[in-house]
């Protein structure tokens, strides 16, 4: 049984589809995925994963970069793909689908733009809706293939030891940055859970990830003000190599941004930074991870990248730094 997946992105979503895939390998399907290019280095490591052909979004102009991509996809794919399913939901995740002419094309009942006019079956979705993965894991339930349990993401981060290194350290991931603005915790506020969590533990050590300026800026901050303390791994990095840093962490702390859904992955327990957005729908998904939103402030959870409470960001700036360090000294003292 040949099957495609279509997930582009973005990446919280694209590690959220991953059980779908590795269930569907098991049970007997060959997956290829289609993804967007920056992320088929990630979705590759996926176990049993087949090929992974990349959409090419910012080099794509106009209806005739259109054409010409549909054509590639179909050179790249064949023609003989049993089933497709398209978990993204939108208009160009349905054409892509519906492009390589699979036998039976699939797609979610809250899918947007007009594509569930594409689909051959339509998969339903909890109602109210619910976590991502819930939503994705509906696709195996109308295919009649058991969901995993526990959850399998495929990602196997070898070759790392998890708790103390040789030096006794204990190692926490820090990762700050956040496509919405509304999503950032305060700077200052990094800096004092470095200091609050060291001054109880002096074993613990941060490394500092991310690869946008602000990620960039963190780290190098951090790294100054604590060089015993914390390793700025900022910048870009393979795929693979981000996977196996991550399988040597503990904990990561984080907003709602993929790099924490990819640490989920990974086996990795993390303590979610929630403002704007929904904990049931993207929080952190399975038990042994912690979630701290300011739900006392009116407008939380806004869904919006911009602020417009009286006091701005206030839903991040009530997440004390001390909580967070009681965590993450939890984390270190499970760890051993």
């Amino acid at each position: 049984m040949r099957t495609l997946m279509v997930k582009t992105s973005s990446l919280g979503d694209v590690v959220h589809a991953m059980p779908v895939a590795r269930a569907l390998i098991g049970a007997g399907h060959e997956v290829d995925w289609v993804v967007n290019e920056e992320y088929t280095g990630l979705v590759a490591l996926v176990q049993g994963i087949g090929r992974v052909l990349p959409f090419p979004r910012r080099r794509l102009r106009g209806p005739c970069g259109w054409i010409r991509f549909m054509g590639e996809l179909r050179g790249w794919a064949g023609n003989d793909y049993d089933w497709a399913i398209d978990v993204q939901g939108l208009l160009k995740s349905a054409l892509i689908a519906r492009a390589v002419r699979p036998r039976r094309l699939i797609g979610l009942a809250d899918a947007r733009e007009g594509s569930r006019w594409f689909y051959d079956e339509v998969v339903a979705v909890p109602s109210p809706r619910g976590h991502a993965v819930d939503r994705y894991l509906g696709v195996l339930r109308h295919l009649g293939i058991p969901e995993p349990a526990p959850l399998d993401y495929g990602l196997r981060p070898g070759g790392c030891k998890r708790g103390p290194d040789a030096s006794g350290a204990v190692w926490i991931g820090l990762q700050g940055g956040a496509r919405w603005p509304t999503k950032l915790w305060p700077e200052q506020y990094w800096y004092d859970l470095v200091a609050l969590a060291r001054a109880q533990n002096p074993a613990l050590r941060f490394v500092v990830l991310g690869g946008s300026p602000m990620e960039c800026g963190l780290g190098a901050g951090l790294s100054s003000r604590f060089p015993d303390g914390v390793k700025d791994c900022t910048g870009f990095r393979p795929w693979s190599e981000l996977v196996a840093l991550l399988g040597g962490l503990v904990g990561l702390v984080g907003p709602d941004t993929g790099p924490l859904h990819l640490a989920v992955a990974c086996g990795i327990p993390v303590c979610a930074l929630m403002g704007p957005t929904r904990p049931e729908w993207t929080g952190p998904y399975g038990a042994g991870n912690s979630t701290l939103q300011a739900e006392e402030i009116p407008c939380v959870p806004c869904l919006r990248r911009t602020c417009r409470y009286r006091e701005p960001m206030a839903c991040m700036k009530a997440i004390r730094p001390d909580v967070v360090a009681a965590i993450v000294l939890g984390w270190a003292e499970s760890a051993g």
